[in-house]
């Protein structure tokens, strides 16, 4: 799937998402070996502080996705262009937590984020090898 196809396949889920929820849903992807699934992920928690992103996420997705841990790609939402990786590990249901330093180029636009607010990224997940 190209990533400027990410947020088509995900509007009527991130539609339904935000009527219930308080936050912006944020466009993902989720990568696997047999298929690729769109859905969103609902921010739980963001703070950028001295260069570090700290992110708590939640997938919405009623999916069997089980995994640990993911690899985190963050897509521009404006570009569609990679901006960097992280790696999120799971820590209780269908929650993930992420602790990353943040590119130059996006610090000083991204310390403002809010979970009330609108991302300027959507995701892209790649499983790592030791989830289910």
């Amino acid at each position: 799937m190209h990533l400027s196809r990410i947020q088509a396949a995900t509007e009527h889920a991130i539609g339904e998402t935000r009527q219930s929820v308080g936050s912006y849903p944020v466009a993902t992807l989720i990568l696997r070996s047999a298929a690729q699934l769109a859905t969103s992920a609902r921010i739980l928690y963001v703070s950028v502080s001295q260069g570090r992103m700290y992110l708590h996420f939640q997938l919405e997705a009623a999916t069997e996705v089980r995994q640990e841990e993911f690899e985190v790609t963050f897509i521009a939402e404006a570009t569609q262009e990679p901006l960097f990786f992280a790696f999120a590990g799971r820590s209780s249901a269908d929650n993930y937590c992420l602790d990353a330093e943040l590119p130059c180029a996006v610090i000083n636009e991204w310390e403002g984020l809010q979970v009330s607010g609108k991302m300027p990224f959507t995701l892209i997940l790649c499983p790592l090898a030791n989830g289910v």
